[in-house]
């Protein structure tokens, strides 16, 4: 009785709860900063000092009127230091075709007919990455060139986008890093 009710219950169950935790959002956003950051070991030491999952002050100003705004982070998927400027990399590990423009709010992933869904655009969101580096580094390092890169793993299929910022295939990621060869910070 004991084998049956493993059998015919709990292994099922545990098998729809494994597959529904690996589906989750959260879960697919590790895998994809994990393929990240994997890549990013291919870069040379030497040059390039490699970051992950940060989390800093927003870069948004607290309102005086309200206190929730106070202690307000902004969790950074990957930063690289270099001689070359400080890359901020944000990942997106979306499946789909993927439509959006530079200064679109919102972009949208078409999964299929009936599945398509609205997210805040990842360039905008780098870019108060950006805003928030800049303001924990202040005014000790004012001619830090920042460089924002916004990659989609291989899931992804870009349709429509509409950008001149970095916007790139988890497999163009280092080419992109490494055309950066105009030194912008001393090696200390």
């Amino acid at each position: 009785m004991m084998i049956f009710i493993l059998y015919y219950f709990i292994l099922p169950l545990l098998t729809v709860a494994l597959i529904a935790f690996l589906k989750s959002p959260m879960v697919k956003g590790f895998l994809g900063e994990l393929v990240i950051s994997i890549c990013l070991m291919f870069l040379d030491t030497g040059k390039y000092k490699v970051l992950n999952d940060i989390m800093i002050p927003s870069g948004d100003l607290p309102d005086p009127s309200d206190p929730s705004t106070a202690d307000r982070t902004s969790q950074i998927d990957h930063i690289i230091v270099s001689i070359y400027g400080i890359f901020v990399i944000e990942t997106k590990n979306f499946k789909g075709a993927i439509y959006g423009s530079e200064n679109d709010f919102k972009w949208t992933q078409v999964i299929s007919r009936k599945q398509k869904y609205r997210f805040y655009n990842p360039i905008l969101q780098n870019k108060g990455h950006v805003k928030s580096l800049q303001n924990l580094l202040g005014n000790h390092f004012p001619s830090i060139k920042y460089i924002p890169i916004v990659v989609f793993t291989s899931r992804a299929d870009f349709k429509k986008l509409n950008v001149t910022s970095h916007v790139v295939y988890s497999i163009n990621l280092l080419k992109t890093i490494k055309m950066y060869t105009r030194r912008n910070i001393s090696p200390r």
